[in-house]
């Protein structure tokens, strides 16, 4: 094996900031502090329906700069209306030729890291086969959680041609939670054993507590994601109004997000009555968000399905507890110690819960939830389980080459 010089990592997501995608950004800047040299190519989707003309213009033209310590490169593609597939075929025309423009100018990553198979796993998988560059595939997404009917509308059966190949040939399989297993394994026909888990980190050093006694009064709940049915934010406001209507005091719901059932959410909660109880903030900052979980009560996620739910261990991380649903993902996060889980869908058993943790709010150590979410989520500790899974991989790939 290579000893001389660091490894270059190549990181290819399906998506990255500005366009979401934190949580890749910290992952690929975690990496170089367990000595991975740490490069990122980036495809963005431009649509003509929501970017502005000089986004438009600039389209296609490559960029290439370091960010906190990370090379990322950037190429944009052009994504027209009602043509899914050929809007994928060309985007992944588009990010090999992106490939091939950064080898040109880098040479060859000694291995990539692949970021949600949709789309990027597609990408990955021709390029193994042009340049024998072996890939680790991390699924994040949503969709591939089983038995929940509203993930199944998520998931159109043209995708399979493209994601077997991206399953089949990674290297290894890698999913942020237990309950993606079982689908990436019926698609992959990789054994359930042999697909890892390894759960998204976040920087504990940002997302932490204010160092204020959280008060009862007033006592806000929390929540945030993109404003579609698939987060079940009307679930939530349906809960929080038989919350208000059982129990007396000072109570507050803030939504964070944007999305396009916004306006009928505000509608819902006017309809309601409980507009005056209800902010909704639209787009935040990080810091923003972090700012209202450090003084919020509760953080709650309503969602209908989720791989795995980042906002639930950035709230942990502030020493805030959580209620979250049965959908997926927040099973392997919430237990005793931080919160709540209810099932999908049931707003009298989310309106119990919020109940239940008004009355046995002071039962919640801000320090075990802390603490459990820095051994469990923080960049050190999840980087250095890819250090291994990375290592690992590449000596394999030595065996087989010698």
């Amino acid at each position: 094996m290579k000893e001389t010089l660091p490894y270059r990592v190549l990181i290819l997501p399906s998506w990255y900031v500005p366009d979401g995608g934190t949580f890749f950004r910290d992952h690929a800047e975690a990496l170089i502090n367990q000595d991975f040299e740490v490069h990122v190519l980036v495809n963005r989707t431009v649509a003509f329906s929501s970017n502005t003309f000089r986004e438009l213009v600039f389209a296609g033209r490559r960029s290439e700069q370091v960010e906190n310590g990370v090379l990322v490169s950037r190429l944009s593609t052009l994504k027209f209306p009602k043509l899914e597939e050929w809007n994928l075929n060309r985007w992944i025309r588009k990010y090999i030729l992106h490939f091939e423009k950064y080898r040109e100018e880098h040479g060859l990553p000694d291995i990539m890291i692949v970021q949600s198979s949709l789309w990027a796993g597609a990408v990955a998988s021709r390029l193994k086969k042009i340049y024998k560059i072996p890939y680790i595939l991390v699924e994040h997404r949503g969709r591939f959680t089983e038995h929940l009917e509203l993930s199944e509308e998520y998931f159109e059966s043209w995708y399979l041609s493209y994601l077997k190949g991206a399953f089949s040939n990674a290297d290894r399989l890698v999913c942020v939670s237990e309950a993606l297993k079982n689908k990436i394994s019926s698609i992959s026909k990789v054994p359930v054993s042999d697909i890892e888990v390894i759960p998204n980190l976040i920087d504990t050093g940002f997302f932490c507590p204010s160092g204020r006694t959280r008060e009862l009064q007033p006592f806000v709940f929390l929540s945030a994601g993109f404003l579609d049915r698939v987060k079940g934010f009307d679930i939530l406001l349906g809960a929080f109004a038989k919350f208000l209507d059982q129990n007396e005091g000072e109570f507050f719901l803030r939504i964070a997000g944007k999305g396009k059932d916004e306006k009928a959410l505000r509608k819902y909660a006017a309809d309601l009555g409980i507009i005056d109880r209800v902010s909704f903030l639209g787009k935040v900052s990080r810091e923003r968000i972090r700012d209202e979980m450090q003084r919020s009560n509760v953080f709650i996620l309503p969602s209908r399905f989720e791989s795995f739910g980042v906002v639930l261990i950035e709230a942990l991380a502030t020493a805030c507890p959580i209620i979250a649903t049965r959908s997926g993902g927040p099973e392997s996060i919430v237990n005793d110690q931080n919160g709540f889980l209810v099932p999908v869908e049931n707003e009298e058993e989310l309106k119990d819960a919020m109940e239940r943790m008004y009355l046995s709010y002071q039962n919640f150590n801000p320090e075990i939830i802390r603490n459990e979410a820095v051994d469990k989520y923080s960049s050190e500790y999840v980087s250095e389980k890819y250090r291994v899974l990375i290592r690992e991989t590449l000596h394999e790939q030595n065996n087989i080459n010698s």
